[in-house]
């Protein structure tokens, strides 16, 4: 999903483009669902935090740790903008959202939603959505 450096353990799965990726095991079960419901993804991360402090992000060696010391324990996501308001539709039940953070972007000149959330969430937002009927 993206040419960064890999710092979390990954498996290589195969995207719903054909794609081959490496995803963070943590967030295969999450990647799973939004892949079955339609959503297209560019980036998943388990640990925002920890890949910073890795050198897994393009933070400049220099700043890694003062940028990594708010998203320690951090899942990070991107989704096609269109799918942002959906997603949210879904995973509603997570406490409201509590310490979820939405920003647009552009990235391969198209619009994205970076979601941001945390770790202990993942699991939850897997299941939600494998108990959700179809969004497709």
């Amino acid at each position: 999903m993206t040419d960064w450096t890999q710092t979390h353990p990954t498996q290589t799965m195969t995207t719903p483009g054909g794609e081959r990726v490496e995803i963070d095991l943590e967030m295969i079960p999450l990647l799973t669902q939004l892949w079955r419901h339609g959503f297209e993804t560019l980036l998943a991360c388990q640990d925002l935090g920890e890949a910073i402090l890795g050198g897994g992000t393009r933070v400049p060696p220099q700043e890694r740790e003062s940028h990594a010391a708010d998203r320690m324990g951090r899942a990070w996501l991107k989704v096609r903008m269109e799918d942002g308001p959906r997603l949210l539709e879904v995973l509603q039940p997570l406490s409201d959202y509590q310490g979820w953070v939405l920003h647009a972007e552009e990235a391969r000149g198209r619009p994205w939603v970076s979601v941001t959330f945390p770790r202990q969430d993942i699991v939850e937002a897997a299941a939600l959505l494998g108990r959700a009927p179809s969004m497709q």
